[in-house]
């Protein structure tokens, strides 16, 4: 599985669209995560939301207000979403 992301785009509804150098692409909703303080309030804005970027090394996707997400972490949010899931879901061992 590859890590590395090679495009993120930033779409209507605050979805995130990851693709990654393997072909695999994701739509990760973001509605959730927007506004919820500090550097997430920025993102509240569509056009902000789309000014999305990747990382150096491909390694995050990034806004210009420093706000980024791990490409790991963007591809396992995608693989719940296509599952019906959310981090939610997952059983947290203690």
């Amino acid at each position: 599985m590859e890590r590395k992301l090679i495009a993120v785009e930033g779409l209507a509804g605050f979805i995130l669209r990851a693709t990654y150098a393997d072909g695999e692409t994701y739509d990760i909703d973001f509605s959730g995560i927007v506004g919820t303080g500090g550097l997430t309030n920025a993102l509240s804005d569509p056009d902000f939301f789309s000014q999305v970027k990747v990382g150096p090394f491909g390694d995050s996707a990034e806004w210009p207000n420093g706000y980024d997400n791990g490409s790991d972490t963007l591809r396992w949010d995608g693989e719940l979403a296509r599952r019906g899931l959310t981090r939610a879901d997952v059983p947290v061992d203690e």
